[in-house]
């Protein structure tokens, strides 16, 4: 999964997006140039105004809404998901999908969501 912003100021181009954010993620070594070929699918989505935006109102609603969705069993991490634009970056991100993985995994109830907001990253 990857995210690519553009605007007015930073244009992309929509038909070569996906090969550039995949060759980008071989130059970064996030995949291996022989790994490529298990890509099974690419598609682009595009959305206006998906930044989110913290209210004084928000972290209520979270205390809410994350213990729900988790009974569902929907685990909304990142920085869309999580809602919590702070712990929002790359790595925050990446965390949180870890933490995700490990419980999946390993039956681990870390919440890393939870642990990033605590420490006030």
């Amino acid at each position: 999964l990857a995210e690519i912003s553009h605007s007015e100021f930073k244009p992309e181009n929509r038909d070569t997006i996906i090969e550039e954010t995949l060759q980008g993620m071989v130059n970064t070594k996030l995949l291996r140039e022989e790994d490529r070929k298990d890509v099974v699918d690419a598609f682009l989505i595009e959305r206006d105004y998906t930044y989110p935006t913290p209210s004084l109102e928000r972290d209520h609603a979270l205390a809410t809404i994350h213990p729900w969705l988790h009974e569902q069993s929907i685990f909304s991490r990142g920085r869309f998901g999580a809602w919590r634009y702070e712990v929002g970056n790359m790595d925050h991100s990446v965390a949180q999908g870890v933490e995700w993985a490990n419980r999946v995994a390993c039956n681990d109830v870390g919440n890393e969501l939870t642990y990033l907001a605590k420490r006030g990253c």
